[in-house]
């Protein structure tokens, strides 16, 4: 990609991050992004449909790198995906916290959770053993959400906490729910 074009995108980028943090998206207008980016409205349709274009290609890109770093590591283990993923949000935590508190923040979160499942699916059965295939599914997305939560916890107290103590706490977290599951 030509550094030009690569200057552009990060000024857009930029300037929707910071119009994001006071406004929702569907408030946003392409003349504000515009404004506050120092670019003509022609520039921004060259890369980007609409607003919404634009925050999908964002999430896309952070999705997407986010799966190729989980795929350098060994996926038998929760503490390794889940250091992986806080590690991510905690080094580009600008994003996260405007992407988590869009109100389209929701579907962002369920795609970022839904990206490991798969993966996830077989190390939640370790700690499961014996879960009827059919509710597989509901305890994935049971401690997904529990997950999220702690996350955006997290995330709106100004990450305080270690990614190490974050960890620990959901492995335990997981390992309590377990313990005291009567499936």
């Amino acid at each position: 990609m030509d550094v030009r074009v690569k200057l552009t995108k990060k000024m857009i980028f930029e300037a929707f991050l910071n119009i994001l943090k006071n406004k929702p998206i569907a408030k946003m207008t392409v003349k504000e992004i515009c404004f506050a980016a120092g670019i003509n409205r022609t520039t921004f349709y060259k890369y980007y449909k609409d607003t919404y274009d634009l925050l999908e290609q964002i999430e896309d890109e952070l999705i997407d790198n986010l799966q190729a770093n989980l795929e350098h590591i060994d996926k038998s283990s929760l503490s390794d995906i889940f250091t992986i993923i806080l590690t991510d949000i905690s080094e580009k935590r600008k994003l996260y916290v405007a992407l988590f508190s869009e109100s389209q923040g929701k579907v962002f979160r369920k795609r970022l959770f839904s990206l490991c499942y798969e993966d996830n699916k077989k190390v939640l059965l370790e700690y499961f053993p014996g879960l009827p295939e059919d509710k597989q599914e509901w305890m994935y997305y049971f401690i997904a959400d529990g997950c999220n939560s702690v996350l955006k916890q997290w995330i709106q107290g100004g990450f305080k906490q270690s990614i190490e103590e974050l960890v620990d706490f959901l492995i335990k977290l997981i390992g309590a729910v377990n313990k005291f599951a009567e499936l």
